[in-house]
This record gives structure tokens, sequence and C-alpha cells, in this order.
């Protein structure tokens, strides 16, 4: 690899990219109905009831943005 080489690692959502931001909120809303749908009040205690929807909201969102402790 050179100093301008265009293989581009793969990168963390830029949250100040509209299209970044809305894919964040939808990954976001679904992980959220799922967790309705489950019946879970606090986030973080659904087991492995919503984990593909979590998975996808935490990838598509700024890791600032996604709650690790969910306190």
């Amino acid at each position: 690899m050179g100093w301008f080489s265009s293989n581009k690692p793969a990168e963390s959502p830029d949250p100040t990219s509209r299209k970044d931001r809305q894919r964040c909120w939808e990954t976001r809303d679904a992980y959220f109905a799922c967790l309705d749908t489950a019946n879970v009040v606090k986030p973080g205690d659904e087991g492995t009831a919503c984990a593909e929807t979590k998975k996808t909201y935490e990838r598509n969102c700024a890791k600032s943005w996604v709650r690790g402790d969910a306190a």
C-alpha cells in the first residue's frame, strides 16, 4: 500500500452524513420495535430476543450514539 492508496478500511458511520443518520434512526427504531414486541422494558435485558436487530443498530450508528451500559 502506498500513501495515496484507494483501499480504505471499513469506516464507522459518519454522524454528519444525512444518509448515515437516517440509516441509524431506522435501525434504532427497528431495534426498539423488537424490544416492544418482546415486552422488554430495559434495553439490554432482552437476552437473545433482539440480537440481530441490536447488532444491525450498533453497526449503523456511531459508537457515541449507542449506549453500551443501558443504565
